[in-house]
């Protein structure tokens, strides 16, 4: 199994969403959080399923339910999270 390591970025990608989710309703943060956390699980056990999309290195798996793609690269033994982004932004800027 691969380790994963989160940039920087997609952290504040990650908490930065959190917080937009659980301002509209109250909780839907914390399942924005499941289901990021589930995609990343699936990633680590089963990452070459995703295809490779951009730059011919990234990959981009599907956030269930929640309109975002974690974006993602093998490099050697682990999982490299670049970013977790919302499918209505500019993929240039991820």
């Amino acid at each position: 199994m691969y380790r994963i390591e989160i940039l920087k970025a997609a952290t504040f990608d990650l908490k930065d969403s959190s917080s937009w989710y659980e301002s509209r309703q109250q909780g839907l943060g914390k399942r924005f959080q499941k289901s990021v956390f589930a995609t990343l699980k699936t990633i680590q056990k089963r990452p070459l399923i995703y295809p490779v999309k951009f730059l011919e290195e990234f990959r981009f798996a599907k956030v269930d339910k929640f309109p975002f793609f974690i974006v993602f690269e093998i490099v050697e033994d682990k999982i490299v999270v670049n970013s977790i982004f919302h499918t209505s932004r500019n993929p240039s800027r991820f």
